[in-house]
């Protein structure tokens, strides 16, 4: 995961602290500032900056394809044939 600051065309690497890398299909982010990515391991991760803070297991296999943030909450779908909606105020 790279995150892009356009005001200064600098880029960085995401830091996945504990969590072990994975790709990611798809990214959204909240009018706080959070970046939720869905990753290819079925979790959504949750970053604050360039560094992950969460995890969140919402879907049950294979990869979260589509992700969505609209008021306050967080709409995924992933390969589970399932669309999940999380609260991002309370998760």
């Amino acid at each position: 995961m790279t995150f892009w600051d356009w005001q200064k065309p600098k880029k960085s690497k995401g830091l996945f602290g504990k969590e072990p890398p994975t790709s990611f299909a798809c990214c959204t982010s909240d009018d706080k500032g959070i970046c939720y990515a869905g990753g290819a391991n079925s979790f959504i991760y949750l970053w604050y900056g360039n560094v992950i803070k969460s995890t969140l297991g919402v879907h049950g296999d294979g990869f979260v394809g589509a992700i969505k943030w609209y008021n306050d909450k967080l709409y995924s779908g992933g390969k589970d044939g399932r669309i999940v909606i999380t609260d991002t105020n309370t998760m």
